[in-house]
């Protein structure tokens, strides 16, 4: 044995010797071929930095210079000819390509596969070990829904939206017929949409692969990180840090596996990270293996926002993260929480309600940070007054936040609340003509926390475009170099109501400072565009309410639904005595105030809200109109299709009671009892399609309708009028009740009389 063993040293010694002495005769005939010319368009095509073309062009020896470069920065070598080789092929050399074949350390099929089995059990635990601490931070960080991905074909159309193709399931990247023999595929993403969880998910269903998984027979799969590997530019260093310190593994033994492993995925996350402090190492392996010149074996896939220039630069199919849809909301729910019943739907259905949370859900990281915060605060019975649009709001973007946070530790920089200046460039796009909603990225140029908030997912860095009017202009701010392809030419925010709550932010503080100012500053905003922005500086100043009140009032006649709306939502988010508010109730009830079906939760609680007040506080409601809202009717009022309770109105002049035909409505009788406890009532109307002309002779004996009052009930049909002293139903003539209707003036959902 011991001459085996001294025989199998000799043989590697030899294998060792005969392997530099092949790799310098390589070295000398390839510096033999490369002529000054070809040396600089090499230079070209390998992104030197022009010191290092000087240093080429002057070398008297070209050739041997520019492959000293490239040895210095691990570019090339025993066993790293690979880019190199790339690059001829790039400008033509083919035939001196054919010199660089493979040299450094090879190892024999028993070896390569022992070598190989150790290297992915090692990133398999490693992959296991960051599951458990994802794990251990929360649900939102582990469970993972499906996503939608979209892959790109200009097959399909003239225009890129229309080029879209939806795909089944992320594994389609290794099953779709389109996908699977892809080596280079990019995934796009705002921030948000979930590219780092699909990037870990690949990692982490590898490491747990069955024999039905398409993942099965991959050998190793790489997860790295981007924003960590600005200083490793080699991606078997990156490799070799992923693994646990006692791993046996040599640098040489990993890049050999990776070299000559048949299966083999490596998957970059966050490629617009690796960028983000400004241009990185243009000739890390990383760059080249992204440009496919080198492990052009390996299947590469690379996760990044939209707007990162340098990935439009690979030669990668694109694929794009898509917002979820109900169907996968209603299953991500089913899966977190079989054991909390009915709570998590009915979370889901207040979040559902509200058209600005349900453009928010589908962001994934949104609804799930969303969905966990509020059924946990739901299940623990904590009162958060959640139909305050500013208190939501705050979750909103505490979610932006703390998702950061879970991603990088070091994210925790002081700036969670507003930047007066950020808040202030919010508030100034508003009140331009026309509203500004994006800025040239030199008005950022001393922004001490622009990262910040461009790494939560708040401002978004974007290419000089067309404006929203399809205009083709520079965002204030910008010059004419900063709109290049290559350079973001502007920031946004990630969402108007964004830019509105961050303006609101710098109004509050206005209000306190300088009330004649804010005064002005209200002349100069659209209240029909703005909806969210009154109602969120009544929530942080309560001082406020008043002046926005007395100013939404003169706008009332012209934009009458609109801004009716508006101030309904200012009176509620009014966090304080609202006493000083009530001369303002009186006016706003004086004109009619509808409640419909389609109105969000936040804003029907709204109309309650103050139409309670009114009650409580003996002011008159001169026309109330229930447009498909009611549902049924308990002691506590009136029960809507969202919840919600109108509790007895005691001031209300005239009621106007739309119901739908095939949707569950109280009776006729349930609801003229319910008006008839309005001490001030005069008229009533009843239109409900669906209903037979009601027999009420025992119900008249129990109301206690003024003697001047009128009720008047349509079924779809033919009118009648409900005579209280003979205690009868009676037929309308037409063109009598079409007058009394025009004659006070009703609007009945846009129901016309015929």
């Amino acid at each position: 044995m011991g001459n085996s063993s001294s025989k199998d040293e000799k043989d590697r010694g030899t294998d060792n010797s005969t392997s530099s002495i092949h790799y310098g005769q390589q070295k000398f005939k390839v510096s033999q071929e490369l002529t000054l010319q070809k040396c600089l368009e090499l230079c070209t095509v390998l992104n030197f930095r022009p010191a290092d073309c000087d240093r080429v062009e002057r070398s008297p020896k070209p050739g041997v210079t520019l492959l000293q470069i490239l040895e210095e920065r691990s570019l090339y070598g025993e066993g790293n000819c690979e880019i190199l080789r790339k690059a001829l092929e790039t400008i033509g050399m083919n035939r001196v390509a054919v010199i660089l074949q493979p040299c450094g350390k090879t190892f024999d099929p028993q070896e390569l596969t022992d070598k190989r089995k150790m290297l992915a059990d090692c990133l398999k635990l490693r992959y296991k070990d960051i599951y458990k601490l994802r794990q251990s931070v929360g649900p939102s960080e582990t469970s993972f829904i499906d996503l939608r991905l979209a892959l790109l074909d200009p097959k399909k159309g003239r225009r890129e939206d229309d080029q879209w193709i939806t795909l089944n399931s992320y594994l389609d990247i290794f099953t779709n017929s389109s996908l699977k023999q892809e080596m280079r595929i990019v995934i796009e993403g705002e921030p948000g949409f979930g590219k780092t969880t699909l990037a870990f998910q690949l990692a982490y269903s590898w490491a747990t692969a069955t024999k039905k998984s398409p993942l099965f027979d991959i050998g190793i799969l790489v997860f790295l990180q981007m924003g960590q590997m600005k200083r490793t530019p080699s991606i078997y260093e990156a490799i070799k840090l992923q693994l646990p310190i006692d791993c046996p593994l040599t640098l040489e033994d990993i890049e050999g596996v990776i070299q000559q492993i048949p299966s083999l995925v490596l998957t970059l996350d966050g490629w617009d990270e690796y960028f983000v402090e400004g241009p990185s190492d243009k000739n890390s392996h990383f760059v080249h293996i992204a440009n496919n010149m080198m492990l052009t074996h390996a299947k590469v896939i690379i996760t990044t926002r939209p707007c990162c220039p340098e990935v439009r630069k690979t030669p990668a199919v694109r694929l794009r993260l898509k917002e979820l849809i109900h169907e996968q909301r209603q299953k991500y729910i089913t899966e977190m929480y079989p054991h909390l019943g009915e709570e998590p739907k009915e979370t889901m259905a207040f979040i559902e309600d509200n058209d600005f949370l349900l453009s928010l859900c589908g962001i994934p990281i949104l609804f799930k940070l969303l969905l966990h915060g509020l059924v946990e605060d739901v299940h623990q019975n904590k009162d958060l007054n959640l139909n305050r649009v500013t208190v939501l709001f705050q979750h909103v973007v505490a979610c932006f936040t703390s998702h950061l946070k879970s991603k990088d530790s070091g994210a925790s920089s002081g700036f969670s609340t507003p930047d007066h200046k950020l808040c202030e460039i919010a508030c100034s796009g508003l009140l331009s003509e026309p509203p500004q909603t994006k800025w040239g990225t030199e008005l950022f140029h001393d922004f001490s926390c622009l990262e910040f908030w461009t790494r939560t997912g708040i401002l978004i860095k974007e290419d000089g475009v067309a404006d929203s009017c399809g205009l083709s202009r520079l965002p204030v701010g910008a010059t004419s170099s900063s709109s290049s392809p290559s350079t973001p030419s502007y920031i946004r925010f990630f969402h108007g109501m964004i830019q509105e709550w961050f303006a609101s932010q710098h109004l509050s503080r206005l209000v306190t400072k300088d009330l004649e100012m804010f005064k002005n500053s209200l002349l100069k905003l659209n209240p029909v565009h703005l909806v969210s922005l009154y109602p969120f500086i009544c929530g942080l100043e309560p001082s406020a309410t008043y002046p926005i009140l007395e100013f939404l009032l003169t706008l009332k006649d012209e934009f009458p639904y609109p801004v009716m709306d508006c101030m309904f939502q200012c009176f509620y988010e009014h966090d304080g005595d609202r006493t000083p508010l009530l001369d303002m109730v009186r006016k706003i009830c004086q004109k009619p105030v509808s409640i419909y079906n389609r109105n969000s939760r936040i804003l029907q609680s709204a109309k309650v809200a103050l139409l309670t007040t009114a009650s409580q506080h003996k002011i008159p409601i001169s026309k109330l109109n229930l447009v498909g809202v009611a549902t049924g009717i308990s002691d506590e009022g009136v029960m809507f299709k969202s919840g919600l309770h109108l509790p007895p109105l005691l001031t209300v002049e005239s009621y106007a009671i739309t119901g739908y035909r095939r949707r569950k409505t109280p009776s006729c009788e349930e609801m003229l009892q319910y008006v008839a406890k309005s001490q001030l009532l005069q008229r009533t109307w009843l239109y409900y399609n669906s209903w037979h002309v009601p027999s009420v002779h025992y119900t008249v004996r129990t109301l206690n309708f003024h003697e001047d009052s009128k009720v008047f009930l349509f079924n779809g049909k033919k009118w009648y009028i409900l005579d209280l002293v003979e205690r009868k139903w009676t037929k309308q003539d037409k063109g009598k009740a079409k007058r009394d209707m025009l004659g006070e003036t009703y609007l009945l959902d846009n129901y016309v009389l015929e």
